[in-house]
């Protein structure tokens, strides 16, 4: 029963439990689904049972009241390492932020990565960019810029600021009638956004583009294919971008919060990660 106890090994079968199944599993931890099947096999050889009903996909009996005892561990190992983390004198190592891409393209690295470096050159700056929340209850990052407020006890957020939607569009558009221009919608099929929100309830026409991407978005709209609802803090990258006012109803507001495990919060190269993006992140979007 010696191997069967090692982290690793519970850690994988976490990881499954998750995410669903071996192959997402491997795409997130970085690593071969064989490798994952694999580990999963020895696991259960060592327990000398079943963790998961491989016809269905699903944790058997055994394997339900294991996570519980697994998540526990888990939380365990979790703690431990704050507990050392927490011994740390002086910023520095790694500090992992989960954000979107656009904002880590626009904010984070022209204003808070030259600032960063100068300010705490033994620091550095991991980006965790996509649409997903990164769990940072498990720990996949130390800190996540996020629109939604945090709903676990142990996180803690600060709202750093209120992100204003508009209708953006090249300088080409100005003056012309909302019937004259043609639209370009971000739309996620994994979750419903307030911008899609807007759109659906004020437009009745079929956007000219659509894309999971904000970024191909918002080099769409600066190339001229069409309006765009985005936020109006990019009227500062592009003088070629103007508002375009319809008499529409007024966009959406995005609150942007930053956050972190409480126990992090006062680690030094957390802390000094989290005082700058407070200082220099709201009057960029704001």
């Amino acid at each position: 029963m010696q191997r069967c106890m090692e982290w690793d090994d519970i850690r994988v079968f976490l990881e499954v439990t998750r995410r669903g199944s071996f192959t997402a599993a491997a795409q997130s931890m970085g690593i071969k689904q064989s490798t994952v099947s694999r580990r999963i096999a020895q696991f259960e050889e060592q327990l000398g049972t079943r963790l998961f009903d491989r016809k269905r996909a699903e944790l058997s009996p055994m394997g339900e009241r294991l996570r519980v005892r697994a998540e526990a561990v888990e939380a365990s190992v979790i703690a431990f390492r704050d507990e050392l983390e927490g011994f740390e004198t002086a910023p520095q190592g790694k500090v992992r932020l989960a954000l979107t891409e656009s904002m880590a393209i626009h904010v984070i690295l022209p204003a808070v990565m030259p600032e960063l470096k100068r300010r705490f050159p033994l620091v550095q700056l991991e980006l965790l960019t996509g649409y997903d929340l990164a769990r940072l209850t498990q720990r996949d990052a130390e800190m996540a810029l996020r629109f939604v407020r945090p709903q676990s006890g142990d996180l803690i957020g600060r709202r750093i600021a209120q992100i204003f939607i508009c209708i953006l569009a090249h300088r080409k558009f100005a003056g012309l009638a909302k019937d004259e221009v043609e639209w370009i919608l971000a739309d996620f099929d994994r979750f419903e956004t307030s911008e899609k929100t807007w759109f659906d309830k004020n437009i009745s026409r079929e956007p000219v583009l659509r894309t999971s991407s904000y970024n191909t978005q918002i080099e769409a709209m600066r190339s001229g294919v069409g309006a765009a609802l985005l936020p109006r803090s990019l009227l500062r990258l592009d003088s070629q971008v103007v508002e375009l006012d319809w008499g529409l109803p007024p966009g959406p507001s995005l609150d942007l919060w930053l956050i972190t495990p409480e126990a992090l919060r006062h680690v030094p190269r957390i802390a000094c990660v989290w005082d700058l993006i407070e200082e220099l992140v709201p009057p960029l979007v704001e």
